[in-house]
Protein backbone atom coordinates (compact mmCIF):
# COMPACT_ATOMS: atom_id res chain seq x y z
CA UNK A 1 0.00 0.00 0.00
CA UNK A 2 2.85 2.35 0.85
CA UNK A 3 4.43 1.62 -2.55
CA UNK A 4 1.27 2.65 -4.42
CA UNK A 5 0.99 5.89 -2.39
CA UNK A 6 4.62 6.69 -3.16
CA UNK A 7 4.04 6.15 -6.89
CA UNK A 8 0.98 8.38 -6.84
CA UNK A 9 2.91 11.18 -5.07
CA UNK A 10 5.71 10.86 -7.64
CA UNK A 11 3.15 11.09 -10.45
CA UNK A 12 1.57 14.18 -8.92
CA UNK A 13 4.97 15.79 -8.46
CA UNK A 14 5.82 15.11 -12.15
CA UNK A 15 2.48 16.45 -13.36
CA UNK A 16 1.73 20.10 -13.70
CA UNK A 17 -1.95 20.83 -13.46
CA UNK A 18 -3.56 23.69 -15.30
CA UNK A 19 -7.31 23.49 -15.58
CA UNK A 20 -7.30 26.23 -18.15
CA UNK A 21 -4.59 24.83 -20.40
CA UNK A 22 -4.91 21.08 -19.86
CA UNK A 23 -2.78 18.39 -18.29
CA UNK A 24 0.95 17.95 -18.83
CA UNK A 25 2.85 14.78 -17.90
CA UNK A 26 6.63 15.32 -17.97
CA UNK A 27 9.71 15.55 -15.79
CA UNK A 28 10.74 19.12 -16.73
CA UNK A 29 7.73 21.02 -15.34
CA UNK A 30 6.82 22.28 -18.87
CA UNK A 31 3.30 23.63 -19.34
CA UNK A 32 0.92 21.67 -21.58
CA UNK A 33 0.56 22.77 -25.18
CA UNK A 34 -2.32 25.16 -25.64
CA UNK A 35 -3.97 22.86 -28.25
CA UNK A 36 -3.82 19.73 -26.08
CA UNK A 37 -5.88 18.63 -23.13
CA UNK A 38 -3.20 16.00 -22.35
CA UNK A 39 0.45 16.70 -23.17
CA UNK A 40 2.84 13.81 -22.47
CA UNK A 41 6.55 14.52 -22.96
CA UNK A 42 9.55 12.18 -22.62
CA UNK A 43 12.79 11.48 -24.41
CA UNK A 44 13.26 8.02 -22.98
CA UNK A 45 9.78 6.47 -22.83
CA UNK A 46 6.60 6.26 -24.91
CA UNK A 47 2.86 6.11 -24.35
CA UNK A 48 1.24 2.66 -24.20
CA UNK A 49 -2.40 2.42 -25.36
CA UNK A 50 -4.72 -0.44 -24.44
CA UNK A 51 -3.76 -3.74 -26.08
CA UNK A 52 -6.29 -6.44 -26.94
CA UNK A 53 -7.17 -9.13 -29.46
CA UNK A 54 -9.40 -8.56 -32.50
CA UNK A 55 -12.29 -10.29 -30.76
CA UNK A 56 -11.88 -8.11 -27.68
CA UNK A 57 -11.68 -4.95 -29.81
CA UNK A 58 -14.86 -5.73 -31.76
CA UNK A 59 -16.62 -6.67 -28.49
CA UNK A 60 -16.26 -3.14 -27.00
CA UNK A 61 -19.79 -1.89 -26.37
CA UNK A 62 -20.72 1.46 -27.97
CA UNK A 63 -17.15 2.60 -28.71
CA UNK A 64 -16.69 6.35 -28.79
CA UNK A 65 -15.72 8.05 -32.02
CA UNK A 66 -11.93 8.39 -32.00
CA UNK A 67 -11.35 5.51 -29.55
CA UNK A 68 -7.99 3.89 -30.32
CA UNK A 69 -6.51 0.52 -29.34
CA UNK A 70 -3.68 -1.75 -30.44
CA UNK A 71 -4.85 -5.05 -32.03
CA UNK A 72 -2.44 -7.82 -30.99
CA UNK A 73 -3.81 -10.20 -33.64
CA UNK A 74 -3.36 -7.75 -36.51
CA UNK A 75 -0.28 -6.16 -34.92
CA UNK A 76 -1.58 -2.69 -35.78
CA UNK A 77 -3.34 0.36 -34.36
CA UNK A 78 -7.08 0.70 -34.89
CA UNK A 79 -9.47 3.60 -34.26
CA UNK A 80 -13.25 3.86 -34.32
CA UNK A 81 -14.46 6.43 -36.91
CA UNK A 82 -18.03 6.60 -35.57
CA UNK A 83 -19.41 3.73 -37.64
CA UNK A 84 -16.67 1.09 -37.90
CA UNK A 85 -13.17 0.17 -36.77
CA UNK A 86 -10.50 1.47 -39.16
CA UNK A 87 -6.94 0.30 -39.64
CA UNK A 88 -4.47 3.09 -38.83
CA UNK A 89 -1.77 3.18 -41.51
CA UNK A 90 1.08 5.66 -41.87
CA UNK A 91 1.42 6.90 -45.45
CA UNK A 92 4.79 6.13 -46.92
CA UNK A 93 5.42 3.21 -44.56
CA UNK A 94 7.72 0.58 -45.97
CA UNK A 95 5.10 -2.12 -45.27
CA UNK A 96 2.09 -0.28 -46.75
CA UNK A 97 1.17 0.83 -50.24
CA UNK A 98 0.84 4.59 -50.55
CA UNK A 99 -1.56 6.36 -52.92
CA UNK A 100 1.37 8.32 -54.33
CA UNK A 101 3.46 5.23 -54.92
CA UNK A 102 6.20 3.35 -53.04
CA UNK A 103 9.93 3.22 -53.43
CA UNK A 104 12.54 0.74 -52.27
CA UNK A 105 10.17 -2.25 -52.57
CA UNK A 106 11.40 -5.84 -52.74
CA UNK A 107 9.63 -7.90 -55.39
CA UNK A 108 10.34 -11.12 -53.51
CA UNK A 109 8.64 -10.01 -50.28
CA UNK A 110 6.44 -6.99 -51.10
CA UNK A 111 3.13 -7.50 -52.85
CA UNK A 112 -0.34 -6.04 -53.20
CA UNK A 113 -2.95 -8.54 -52.05
CA UNK A 114 -3.81 -10.93 -49.26
CA UNK A 115 -1.75 -13.44 -47.32
CA UNK A 116 -4.67 -15.81 -46.83
CA UNK A 117 -7.51 -17.26 -48.97
CA UNK A 118 -9.52 -14.02 -48.92
CA UNK A 119 -10.29 -12.43 -52.29
CA UNK A 120 -8.77 -9.15 -53.45
CA UNK A 121 -11.19 -6.49 -54.73
CA UNK A 122 -10.62 -3.33 -56.73
CA UNK A 123 -13.55 -0.90 -56.76
CA UNK A 124 -14.70 2.29 -58.50
CA UNK A 125 -17.86 4.15 -57.51
CA UNK A 126 -18.03 1.64 -54.65
CA UNK A 127 -18.64 -1.14 -57.19
CA UNK A 128 -16.33 -4.14 -57.52
CA UNK A 129 -14.65 -3.92 -60.94
CA UNK A 130 -11.86 -6.47 -60.54
CA UNK A 131 -11.84 -9.45 -58.20
CA UNK A 132 -9.05 -11.97 -57.66
CA UNK A 133 -10.24 -15.06 -55.83
CA UNK A 134 -8.19 -17.04 -53.38
CA UNK A 135 -7.51 -19.73 -55.99
CA UNK A 136 -6.22 -17.20 -58.54
CA UNK A 137 -9.28 -16.72 -60.79
CA UNK A 138 -9.74 -13.16 -62.03
CA UNK A 139 -13.15 -11.63 -62.65
CA UNK A 140 -13.64 -8.29 -64.40
CA UNK A 141 -17.08 -6.82 -63.63
CA UNK A 142 -17.84 -10.22 -62.15
CA UNK A 143 -17.59 -11.19 -58.48
CA UNK A 144 -18.01 -14.92 -59.26
CA UNK A 145 -15.56 -15.75 -62.08
CA UNK A 146 -16.31 -19.05 -63.78
CA UNK A 147 -12.88 -19.33 -65.43
CA UNK A 148 -9.29 -18.36 -64.83
CA UNK A 149 -10.16 -15.04 -66.51
CA UNK A 150 -13.85 -14.11 -66.67
CA UNK A 151 -14.68 -10.78 -68.32
CA UNK A 152 -18.23 -9.42 -68.26
CA UNK A 153 -19.58 -6.28 -69.94
CA UNK A 154 -22.10 -4.38 -67.81
CA UNK A 155 -22.86 -1.43 -70.09
CA UNK A 156 -26.33 -0.50 -71.28
CA UNK A 157 -25.55 1.17 -74.59
CA UNK A 158 -27.16 1.67 -77.98
CA UNK A 159 -23.75 1.29 -79.61
CA UNK A 160 -21.49 -1.74 -79.92
CA UNK A 161 -20.10 -2.99 -76.61
CA UNK A 162 -16.88 -5.00 -76.72
CA UNK A 163 -15.99 -7.49 -74.00
CA UNK A 164 -12.29 -7.43 -74.87
CA UNK A 165 -10.41 -5.27 -77.37
CA UNK A 166 -6.86 -6.19 -78.22
CA UNK A 167 -4.73 -3.87 -80.33
CA UNK A 168 -1.12 -4.60 -81.27
CA UNK A 169 1.12 -2.66 -83.61
CA UNK A 170 4.66 -3.25 -84.75
CA UNK A 171 6.58 -0.92 -87.03
CA UNK A 172 9.43 -3.37 -87.35
CA UNK A 173 9.74 -6.53 -89.41
CA UNK A 174 8.26 -8.91 -86.84
CA UNK A 175 4.63 -9.91 -86.34
CA UNK A 176 1.95 -8.56 -84.06
CA UNK A 177 -0.90 -10.36 -82.30
CA UNK A 178 -3.86 -8.54 -80.80
CA UNK A 179 -4.31 -11.62 -78.63
CA UNK A 180 -2.21 -14.74 -78.34
CA UNK A 181 -3.69 -17.69 -76.47
CA UNK A 182 -2.12 -21.07 -75.78
CA UNK A 183 -3.77 -24.02 -74.04
CA UNK A 184 -1.79 -27.09 -72.96
CA UNK A 185 -3.75 -30.18 -72.05
CA UNK A 186 -1.11 -32.87 -72.47
CA UNK A 187 -2.14 -34.77 -69.33
CA UNK A 188 -5.92 -34.54 -69.39
CA UNK A 189 -8.65 -36.36 -71.30
CA UNK A 190 -11.07 -33.43 -71.72
CA UNK A 191 -11.29 -30.59 -74.19
CA UNK A 192 -8.45 -28.11 -74.63
CA UNK A 193 -9.37 -24.73 -76.09
CA UNK A 194 -7.09 -21.74 -76.47
CA UNK A 195 -10.16 -19.49 -76.87
CA UNK A 196 -13.75 -20.45 -76.04
CA UNK A 197 -16.27 -17.68 -76.77
CA UNK A 198 -20.07 -17.60 -76.42
CA UNK A 199 -22.51 -14.81 -77.30
CA UNK A 200 -26.28 -14.66 -76.85
CA UNK A 201 -29.38 -12.43 -76.87
CA UNK A 202 -28.66 -10.09 -79.75
CA UNK A 203 -29.67 -9.44 -83.34
CA UNK A 204 -26.23 -10.64 -84.39
CA UNK A 205 -24.26 -12.73 -81.90
CA UNK A 206 -20.52 -13.16 -82.39
CA UNK A 207 -18.75 -15.66 -80.17
CA UNK A 208 -15.48 -14.33 -81.54
CA UNK A 209 -15.09 -11.39 -83.94
CA UNK A 210 -11.67 -10.76 -85.38
CA UNK A 211 -10.62 -8.22 -87.99
CA UNK A 212 -7.11 -7.58 -89.27
CA UNK A 213 -5.50 -5.38 -91.91
CA UNK A 214 -2.01 -5.20 -93.32
CA UNK A 215 -0.32 -3.21 -96.06
CA UNK A 216 2.05 -6.09 -96.81
CA UNK A 217 2.13 -9.73 -95.83
CA UNK A 218 -0.76 -11.78 -94.44
CA UNK A 219 -3.51 -10.55 -92.10
CA UNK A 220 -5.66 -12.99 -90.12
CA UNK A 221 -8.86 -12.02 -88.35
CA UNK A 222 -8.60 -15.31 -86.46
CA UNK A 223 -5.53 -17.52 -86.63
CA UNK A 224 -5.67 -20.77 -84.71
CA UNK A 225 -3.29 -23.72 -84.44
CA UNK A 226 -4.19 -26.82 -82.46
CA UNK A 227 -1.99 -29.79 -81.59
CA UNK A 228 -2.76 -32.84 -79.51
CA UNK A 229 -1.07 -35.99 -78.28
CA UNK A 230 -4.28 -37.94 -78.69
CA UNK A 231 -7.91 -37.41 -79.67
CA UNK A 232 -9.04 -34.52 -81.86
CA UNK A 233 -7.37 -31.20 -82.56
CA UNK A 234 -9.03 -28.06 -83.96
CA UNK A 235 -7.26 -24.95 -85.15
CA UNK A 236 -10.55 -23.13 -84.51
CA UNK A 237 -13.86 -24.32 -83.09
CA UNK A 238 -16.88 -22.05 -83.61
CA UNK A 239 -20.48 -22.78 -82.73
CA UNK A 240 -23.53 -20.54 -83.07
CA UNK A 241 -27.30 -20.82 -83.17
CA UNK A 242 -27.38 -18.83 -86.42
CA UNK A 243 -23.85 -18.70 -87.84
CA UNK A 244 -20.99 -20.91 -86.73
CA UNK A 245 -18.49 -18.76 -88.63
CA UNK A 246 -18.92 -15.49 -90.48
CA UNK A 247 -15.73 -14.57 -92.28
CA UNK A 248 -15.21 -11.66 -94.67
CA UNK A 249 -11.92 -11.42 -96.48
CA UNK A 250 -10.49 -9.76 -99.57
CA UNK A 251 -9.02 -12.97 -100.92
CA UNK A 252 -10.21 -15.78 -98.68
CA UNK A 253 -13.23 -15.64 -96.39
CA UNK A 254 -12.13 -18.78 -94.56
CA UNK A 255 -8.85 -20.58 -95.03
CA UNK A 256 -8.58 -23.86 -93.16
CA UNK A 257 -6.06 -26.69 -93.29
CA UNK A 258 -5.86 -29.80 -91.18
CA UNK A 259 -7.12 -33.33 -90.81
CA UNK A 260 -10.56 -31.80 -91.19
CA UNK A 261 -10.32 -28.68 -93.34
CA UNK A 262 -13.36 -27.05 -91.81
CA UNK A 263 -15.93 -28.26 -89.29
CA UNK A 264 -18.89 -25.91 -88.93
CA UNK A 265 -21.96 -26.57 -86.83
CA UNK A 266 -24.99 -24.34 -86.39
CA UNK A 267 -28.75 -24.59 -86.09
CA UNK A 268 -29.22 -21.82 -88.66
CA UNK A 269 -26.24 -21.60 -91.02
CA UNK A 270 -23.27 -23.93 -90.57
CA UNK A 271 -20.96 -21.66 -92.54
CA UNK A 272 -21.44 -18.31 -94.26
CA UNK A 273 -18.36 -16.98 -96.01
CA UNK A 274 -17.81 -13.86 -98.12
CA UNK A 275 -14.66 -13.40 -100.12
CA UNK A 276 -13.28 -11.80 -103.27
CA UNK A 277 -12.36 -14.64 -105.63
CA UNK A 278 -13.08 -17.37 -103.09
CA UNK A 279 -15.75 -17.34 -100.38
CA UNK A 280 -14.22 -20.31 -98.60
CA UNK A 281 -11.25 -22.50 -99.47
CA UNK A 282 -10.49 -25.70 -97.60
CA UNK A 283 -7.51 -28.03 -97.92
CA UNK A 284 -7.52 -31.29 -95.98
CA UNK A 285 -6.17 -34.82 -96.05
CA UNK A 286 -9.58 -36.40 -95.46
CA UNK A 287 -12.62 -34.12 -95.50
CA UNK A 288 -12.69 -30.71 -97.19
CA UNK A 289 -15.88 -29.50 -95.47
CA UNK A 290 -17.84 -31.45 -92.86
CA UNK A 291 -21.14 -29.77 -91.99
CA UNK A 292 -23.51 -30.94 -89.24
CA UNK A 293 -26.70 -29.02 -88.48
CA UNK A 294 -28.74 -29.79 -85.34
CA UNK A 295 -32.20 -28.24 -85.34
CA UNK A 296 -33.25 -26.65 -82.04
CA UNK A 297 -36.99 -27.28 -82.42
CA UNK A 298 -38.96 -29.86 -84.35
CA UNK A 299 -40.52 -27.68 -86.99
CA UNK A 300 -41.48 -28.17 -90.60
CA UNK A 301 -41.97 -24.47 -91.33
CA UNK A 302 -38.47 -23.09 -91.70
CA UNK A 303 -36.01 -25.35 -93.57
CA UNK A 304 -32.61 -26.27 -92.16
CA UNK A 305 -29.74 -26.33 -94.66
CA UNK A 306 -26.61 -28.45 -94.48
CA UNK A 307 -25.17 -26.31 -97.29
CA UNK A 308 -27.00 -23.28 -98.68
CA UNK A 309 -25.63 -21.92 -101.93
CA UNK A 310 -26.91 -18.64 -103.38
CA UNK A 311 -25.02 -17.27 -106.38
CA UNK A 312 -25.93 -13.79 -107.66
CA UNK A 313 -24.39 -13.08 -111.04
CA UNK A 314 -23.87 -9.33 -110.53
CA UNK A 315 -20.99 -9.23 -113.01
CA UNK A 316 -22.99 -11.07 -115.74
CA UNK A 317 -20.28 -13.70 -116.14
CA UNK A 318 -20.70 -16.39 -118.77
CA UNK A 319 -20.72 -19.34 -116.37
CA UNK A 320 -22.26 -19.53 -112.91
CA UNK A 321 -22.28 -22.71 -110.81
CA UNK A 322 -24.32 -23.15 -107.63
CA UNK A 323 -22.20 -26.15 -106.64
CA UNK A 324 -19.15 -27.18 -108.62
CA UNK A 325 -17.61 -30.55 -107.86
CA UNK A 326 -14.42 -31.84 -109.44
CA UNK A 327 -13.08 -35.09 -108.02
CA UNK A 328 -9.76 -36.44 -109.26
CA UNK A 329 -9.89 -40.13 -108.39
CA UNK A 330 -6.59 -40.96 -110.14
CA UNK A 331 -5.69 -44.47 -108.92
CA UNK A 332 -8.67 -44.92 -106.60
CA UNK A 333 -9.61 -48.60 -106.36
CA UNK A 334 -13.15 -47.85 -105.15
CA UNK A 335 -15.86 -45.30 -105.93
CA UNK A 336 -15.22 -41.78 -107.17
CA UNK A 337 -18.36 -39.68 -106.59
CA UNK A 338 -18.81 -36.00 -107.35
CA UNK A 339 -21.82 -35.43 -105.08
CA UNK A 340 -23.32 -38.02 -102.73
CA UNK A 341 -26.67 -37.46 -101.03
CA UNK A 342 -28.58 -39.82 -98.76
CA UNK A 343 -31.71 -38.43 -97.04
CA UNK A 344 -33.23 -40.01 -93.94
CA UNK A 345 -36.39 -39.21 -91.98
CA UNK A 346 -38.66 -41.55 -90.06
CA UNK A 347 -41.58 -39.11 -90.02
CA UNK A 348 -40.90 -37.57 -93.41
CA UNK A 349 -43.47 -38.23 -96.11
CA UNK A 350 -41.20 -36.89 -98.83
CA UNK A 351 -37.57 -38.01 -99.08
CA UNK A 352 -35.58 -36.74 -102.04
CA UNK A 353 -31.85 -36.96 -102.63
CA UNK A 354 -32.02 -34.15 -105.16
CA UNK A 355 -34.64 -31.52 -105.95
CA UNK A 356 -33.92 -29.11 -108.76
CA UNK A 357 -36.18 -26.31 -109.93
CA UNK A 358 -34.95 -26.43 -113.51
CA UNK A 359 -33.43 -28.72 -116.13
CA UNK A 360 -31.07 -31.59 -115.40
CA UNK A 361 -28.27 -32.16 -117.89
CA UNK A 362 -25.62 -34.85 -117.65
CA UNK A 363 -22.93 -35.88 -120.10
CA UNK A 364 -22.67 -39.41 -118.73
CA UNK A 365 -25.20 -42.21 -118.47
CA UNK A 366 -28.10 -42.35 -116.03
CA UNK A 367 -28.35 -45.53 -113.97
CA UNK A 368 -31.22 -46.64 -111.77
CA UNK A 369 -30.88 -49.29 -109.06
CA UNK A 370 -31.90 -52.54 -110.77
CA UNK A 371 -29.77 -55.36 -109.37
CA UNK A 372 -31.68 -58.60 -108.74
CA UNK A 373 -30.25 -58.81 -105.22
CA UNK A 374 -32.12 -55.64 -104.36
CA UNK A 375 -35.48 -57.05 -105.45
CA UNK A 376 -37.99 -59.70 -104.42
CA UNK A 377 -41.29 -61.12 -105.72
CA UNK A 378 -40.06 -60.70 -109.30
CA UNK A 379 -42.87 -61.44 -111.79
CA UNK A 380 -43.14 -60.94 -115.54
CA UNK A 381 -45.29 -58.12 -116.92
CA UNK A 382 -47.85 -59.34 -119.45
CA UNK A 383 -50.77 -58.07 -121.46
CA UNK A 384 -50.00 -54.37 -121.01
CA UNK A 385 -51.09 -53.23 -124.47
CA UNK A 386 -54.69 -52.57 -123.44
CA UNK A 387 -53.52 -50.36 -120.56
CA UNK A 388 -50.96 -48.62 -122.73
CA UNK A 389 -53.69 -47.75 -125.18
CA UNK A 390 -55.56 -45.99 -122.34
CA UNK A 391 -52.72 -43.49 -121.88
CA UNK A 392 -53.22 -40.08 -123.43
CA UNK A 393 -50.01 -38.54 -124.75
CA UNK A 394 -50.51 -34.81 -124.89
CA UNK A 395 -48.87 -31.54 -125.86
CA UNK A 396 -49.03 -28.68 -123.36
CA UNK A 397 -47.36 -25.58 -121.94
CA UNK A 398 -46.38 -25.05 -118.28
CA UNK A 399 -47.86 -22.19 -116.22
CA UNK A 400 -44.52 -20.48 -115.87
CA UNK A 401 -46.01 -17.16 -114.75
CA UNK A 402 -48.01 -18.72 -111.93
CA UNK A 403 -45.38 -21.25 -110.84
CA UNK A 404 -41.94 -19.65 -110.95
CA UNK A 405 -39.91 -22.85 -110.64
CA UNK A 406 -37.82 -22.48 -113.78
CA UNK A 407 -40.33 -24.72 -115.55
CA UNK A 408 -39.54 -25.25 -119.26
CA UNK A 409 -41.17 -22.79 -121.63
CA UNK A 410 -42.76 -23.46 -124.99
CA UNK A 411 -44.59 -26.52 -126.29
CA UNK A 412 -43.99 -29.72 -124.32
CA UNK A 413 -44.88 -33.39 -124.88
CA UNK A 414 -45.74 -35.87 -122.18
CA UNK A 415 -48.45 -37.37 -120.00
CA UNK A 416 -50.79 -35.82 -117.45
CA UNK A 417 -50.25 -37.36 -114.02
CA UNK A 418 -53.98 -37.66 -113.27
CA UNK A 419 -54.49 -39.66 -116.50
CA UNK A 420 -51.58 -41.98 -115.71
CA UNK A 421 -52.85 -42.42 -112.13
CA UNK A 422 -56.10 -43.94 -113.43
CA UNK A 423 -54.22 -46.60 -115.39
CA UNK A 424 -50.95 -47.07 -113.49
CA UNK A 425 -51.38 -45.64 -109.95
CA UNK A 426 -48.02 -47.17 -108.98
CA UNK A 427 -46.23 -44.73 -111.27
CA UNK A 428 -47.76 -41.59 -109.76
CA UNK A 429 -46.77 -40.12 -106.41
CA UNK A 430 -47.38 -36.82 -104.66
CA UNK A 431 -44.37 -34.49 -104.72
CA UNK A 432 -43.59 -31.40 -102.64
CA UNK A 433 -42.00 -28.15 -103.76
CA UNK A 434 -40.63 -26.76 -100.42
CA UNK A 435 -41.59 -23.31 -99.25
CA UNK A 436 -38.89 -20.65 -99.60
CA UNK A 437 -37.83 -18.37 -96.74
CA UNK A 438 -35.50 -15.41 -96.42
CA UNK A 439 -32.38 -16.62 -94.63
CA UNK A 440 -32.02 -13.58 -92.38
CA UNK A 441 -35.57 -12.38 -91.73
CA UNK A 442 -37.16 -15.86 -92.10
CA UNK A 443 -39.95 -14.20 -94.04
CA UNK A 444 -41.82 -16.65 -96.26
CA UNK A 445 -41.14 -15.91 -99.92
CA UNK A 446 -43.32 -18.66 -101.43
CA UNK A 447 -45.68 -21.32 -100.07
CA UNK A 448 -45.20 -25.05 -100.16
CA UNK A 449 -46.78 -26.62 -103.26
CA UNK A 450 -47.87 -30.24 -103.53
CA UNK A 451 -48.25 -31.76 -106.97
CA UNK A 452 -48.28 -35.16 -108.72
CA UNK A 453 -45.18 -36.57 -110.38
CA UNK A 454 -44.89 -39.40 -112.92
CA UNK A 455 -42.22 -42.07 -112.82
CA UNK A 456 -41.43 -42.05 -116.54
CA UNK A 457 -38.64 -44.57 -115.99
CA UNK A 458 -41.24 -47.02 -114.69
CA UNK A 459 -43.13 -46.72 -117.97
CA UNK A 460 -40.20 -48.16 -119.90
CA UNK A 461 -40.67 -51.83 -118.88
CA UNK A 462 -44.44 -51.46 -119.38
CA UNK A 463 -43.90 -50.19 -122.92
CA UNK A 464 -41.34 -52.96 -123.53
CA UNK A 465 -43.89 -55.51 -122.32
CA UNK A 466 -46.50 -54.04 -124.63
CA UNK A 467 -44.08 -54.21 -127.55
CA UNK A 468 -43.34 -57.85 -126.70
CA UNK A 469 -47.05 -58.62 -126.58
CA UNK A 470 -47.47 -56.88 -129.95
CA UNK A 471 -44.52 -58.82 -131.34
CA UNK A 472 -46.01 -62.13 -130.17
CA UNK A 473 -49.36 -61.22 -131.69
CA UNK A 474 -47.66 -60.33 -134.97
CA UNK A 475 -45.90 -63.71 -134.98
CA UNK A 476 -49.21 -65.49 -134.43
CA UNK A 477 -50.88 -63.46 -137.17
CA UNK A 478 -47.94 -64.07 -139.49
CA UNK A 479 -48.14 -67.82 -138.91
CA UNK A 480 -51.88 -67.76 -139.42
CA UNK A 481 -51.40 -65.76 -142.61
CA UNK A 482 -48.88 -68.27 -143.93
CA UNK A 483 -51.23 -71.11 -143.15
CA UNK A 484 -54.07 -69.32 -144.94
CA UNK A 485 -51.87 -68.84 -147.97
CA UNK A 486 -51.11 -72.58 -148.01
CA UNK A 487 -54.78 -73.46 -147.62
CA UNK A 488 -55.78 -71.13 -150.45
CA UNK A 489 -53.10 -72.57 -152.73
CA UNK A 490 -54.31 -76.09 -152.00
CA UNK A 491 -57.93 -75.12 -152.71
CA UNK A 492 -56.87 -73.56 -156.02
CA UNK A 493 -55.06 -76.74 -156.99
CA UNK A 494 -58.13 -78.86 -156.21
CA UNK A 495 -60.38 -76.54 -158.23
CA UNK A 496 -57.80 -76.22 -160.97
CA UNK A 497 -57.75 -72.50 -160.65
CA UNK A 498 -54.66 -71.11 -162.27
CA UNK A 499 -55.06 -67.54 -161.16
Amino acid sequence: MMKKITSLIALLLATKFSMAQGVAINNNNAAPNNSAMLDVQSTTKGMLVPRMTTAQRTAIASPAKGLMVYDTDANSFWYYNGSKWTFLSASGSSTDWALTGNSGTNSTSNFLGTADTASLKIKTNNQTRVLVTGNGSVGINNISPQAQLDVRTLKNSSTVVDGIIGVASNSGTGGSYAGSFTANGSNNTGNVAAVSAYAQNGLYNYGFLGTASATTGDAYGVYGVGTTLGGLSWGGYFKGDYMGVQAIGGTRGVYATGGTGGWFEGSGTGIMAYGGPTGGEFHATHTGVDVTVHTKTQTYAFPQYGIDCDIVNDANTEQVFGIYSHVDGKNAVSNVIGIYSEPHGVKSSFLTSFFGAGNVNITGNYYSSSDAKLKQNIKPIQKMMDKIMQLKPSSYQYRTEEYKWNLPKGNQFGLVAQDVQKVFPELVQEQVKPARFDEKTKEKLSDEVKYLGVNYTGLIPIIISGMQDLKNENIVLKNENEQLKKDIAQIKTMLKITK
